[in-house]
């Protein structure tokens, strides 16, 4: 064979005598089943370690619950570019989006005192533009950002 990295046949000979051990004699049929009960107590861990991460990191059950308690029975609205799906999910319905600033600001002004939630991102670019008495109900961290919920009209 011209290629370096191939296996010669000697090579080929050799791990399929290591294979036919490990089959065939008590311990390593043992060493084998051990090996893939390892393997999967490994798994379980690594698995059980990426969802704690996942909890910890990109908790949007925390941000629905959150959003459904200051909306009280409410409306409530995203101000986002990013959909966030996974807050629909646990809040339990499909929240409507809002992509204008002069949409935010004609849903807050409402007599019925709404609540939105804004991403990092829509915070700081419009920050500037939203209505002057608007109350930050709570600051989530997710997913290395801040999720904003918002109510305006905090003296009214």
């Amino acid at each position: 064979m011209s290629d370096v990295h191939a296996l010669s046949l000697r090579d080929a000979l050799i791990v399929a005598a290591a294979a036919a051990l490990l089959i065939v004699t008590p311990l390593g049929r043992h060493l084998v089943a051990y090996s893939g009960e390892a393997r999967m107590a490994l798994l379980a861990r690594d698995r059980m370690e990426n969802d704690e991460a996942i909890e910890r990191t990109q908790n949007f059950r925390v941000v629905a619950a959150a959003l459904v308690r200051h909306a009280a029975g409410g409306d409530m609205r995203l101000f986002s570019a990013s959909l966030l799906l996974p807050i629909d999910f646990y809040a339990g319905r499909q929240i409507e989006r809002m992509l204008e600033i002069q949409e935010l600001c004609d849903y807050l002004a409402r007599p019925d005192r709404p609540v939105a939630l804004i991403d990092r991102r829509y915070w700081r670019d419009f920050q500037a533009k939203m209505p002057p008495d608007l109350a930050v109900l709570e600051k989530i961290p997710v997913q290395g950002q801040e999720l904003y919920i918002v109510r305006a009209g905090a003296g009214r």
